[in-house]
């Protein structure tokens, strides 16, 4: 289910109600939440894994299943060295940050995850994982800067085949997905 959530005040009654009358405790408040018929999951990472455990994208052995771990800890520090890098700015001086870090700090980031992905056309292992939507999701969607989180990405033939396979695998869904800010 999906809460609506007014974008320009923040204001979600739907939320407030359900959180109020305790249907968020598990998520200690808060959400997202997983509901896969009586069982309730929190925080977005251990759904990330309950997920893919489900569809078969938590790899094929211990050590994938801690590649795709390590991959996801190494675009949470990509998206941490952006963030880092607009911290305290406004105005141009933050265009300016963005910028630089897009066409420049991107690709060098971009390039150390290069070195730590498998053959073969996926992040980890011989089908897609876990870790080849977690790189997409930062490729993808993670910059408004799309074209050039894209223009990065194709300079580094393994993170570009990762997103690739995510593109192929989840077409269908990608173009039936219902228009949503977050």
């Amino acid at each position: 289910m999906r809460i609506p959530i007014d974008i320009k005040t923040y204001a979600r009654p739907e939320f407030d109600i359900l959180a109020a009358r305790g249907d968020y405790d598990v998520g200690m408040g808060r959400i997202p939440l997983l509901q896969h018929g009586d069982f309730t999951l929190g925080q977005s990472k251990a759904i990330e894994r309950y997920v893919a455990g489900q569809l078969g994208l938590a790899g094929s052995s211990a050590q994938e299943a801690a590649a795709i771990d390590m991959i996801g800890g190494h675009v949470a520090d990509i998206k941490d060295k952006f963030v880092d890098a607009k911290r305290g700015k406004t105005g141009e001086e933050l265009a300016a940050a963005r910028a630089k870090f897009l066409a420049e700090d991107l690709c060098t980031w971009l390039g150390k995850l290069e070195k730590t992905l498998g053959a073969g056309g996926f992040a980890v292992g011989s089908k897609l994982s876990l870790a080849d939507v977690i790189i997409h999701q930062l490729v993808t969607a993670f910059f408004d800067e799309k074209a050039e989180a894209a223009a990065a990405a194709a300079k580094h033939h393994k993170v570009a085949a990762s997103v690739a396979a995510v593109d192929a695998a989840g077409a269908a869904y990608f173009a039936a997905r219902p228009a949503s800010a977050f």
